[in-house]
């Protein structure tokens, strides 16, 4: 069994031939800048201030349909979500 282990998938290597060159593909590199923007560790700093405080009051959120503690004002739920991408 560990020499040959059953990892639940059977399969065969056969050796073809083709009469076809074997083709390389060309790597691209792209040039690309990632930029990390202020805000969004701005908005979890905030968010977190309030942290020496045990309980934030609960408020309705009609995006998610239920009850969440209330957010920091001028914030929104899609800009704490923005923290995590």
């Amino acid at each position: 069994y560990f020499a040959n282990p059953e990892f639940g998938v059977e399969f065969s290597i056969e050796d073809q031939q083709s009469d076809q060159p074997a083709t390389r593909l060309e790597s691209k590199v792209d040039d690309i800048e990632i930029l990390q923007s202020r805000e969004h560790t701005d908005s979890y700093a905030t968010y977190l201030t309030d942290a020496g405080k045990r309980d934030r009051d609960p408020v309705y959120s009609d995006e998610l349909g239920l009850a969440i503690e209330k957010l920091p004002q001028g914030y929104t739920l899609s800009s704490l979500w923005d923290i995590l991408s």
